[in-house]
């Protein structure tokens, strides 16, 4: 989903700090797919303090696993869903907070899908907006109000 160029990696001196040996950095990315994509808030807990990162995410089960690999060390404190125009139906991007992420059985695809619903009561599916219509819940894989417990 994301690509980045070897040319453009910022190289970073011997720090000293082995843990982040291995660490590439670039001062952009490149986005192939005109996808929503999440982005996560992810606290790390330390022995003396806290650290706070952020995390892109293509897939909403990924997202989910995540979530549920929650250990007193690291813990999700939000998500965000990024909509491209066609996706949220306006004429921009839109990045909204996550309320829910379900499986639905859509009579339209003849099969599954993931919908996705945002604060405000906005609801999108990367199939469009026509296969919620008569689409029948099939499970919620996440929720922020339950899943996220351990940051509110």
């Amino acid at each position: 989903m994301f690509t980045t160029y070897r040319s453009s990696e910022i190289q970073l001196p011997d720090l000293g700090y082995p843990q982040y040996g291995a660490t590439q950095i670039w001062p952009y990315v490149e986005q192939e797919l005109m996808y929503p994509w999440f982005y996560l808030s992810v606290v790390r807990v330390g022995a003396t303090e806290s650290d706070t990162y952020m995390l892109m995410i293509q897939h909403a089960r990924d997202v989910v696993s995540l979530v549920r690999r929650e250990t007193f060390r690291m813990r999700v404190e939000g998500v965000q869903i990024v909509t491209p125009a066609h996706v949220n139906g306006t004429d921009r991007w839109l990045m909204e907070p996550v309320k829910k992420i379900s499986v639905l059985e859509s009579p339209s695809l003849g099969g599954p899908c993931e919908a996705f619903e945002v604060d405000g009561g906005n609801c999108y599916s990367l199939s469009g907006s026509g296969v919620l219509e008569n689409a029948t819940l099939i499970q919620v894989i996440f929720d922020a109000a339950t899943d996220l417990k351990n940051s509110r």
